[in-house]
């Protein structure tokens, strides 16, 4: 029985200075599993927001295209309002001169 635990001590001891020598770890197979599953899970999460963030940012993209469009728009409109209000005050000088005549 001596030689047994012997022989168990030095099978512990060669593991150890096995793993040591590797910089090796020995972990669960469970452990293990759950340690890929959650590192695959983190993976797929940063997927996810990444694309979200692709999307995010296709869309404010899109905005800021549509206001741009909207105030272009906007100057056409305060421009074309410019120029028939000018209009219209040439129209009344004229018309103003001659009810003068």
């Amino acid at each position: 029985m001596d030689l047994e635990i012997i022989d168990a001590y030095k099978f512990d001891i060669m593991l150890k200075i096995m793993l040591d020598q590797s910089e090796q770890i020995i972990v669960d197979k469970d452990i293990y599993q759950e340690q890929v599953e959650e590192r695959e899970q983190a993976i797929l999460d940063r997927r996810i927001l990444a694309y979200q963030l692709l999307d995010m940012k296709k869309k404010i993209r899109e905005k800021e295209q549509e206001i741009e469009n909207s105030q272009n728009h906007l100057k056409d409109l305060h421009d074309k309002v410019r120029e028939e209000t000018e209009k219209n005050e040439l129209f009344r000088g004229e018309n103003k001169g001659e009810l003068e005549k």
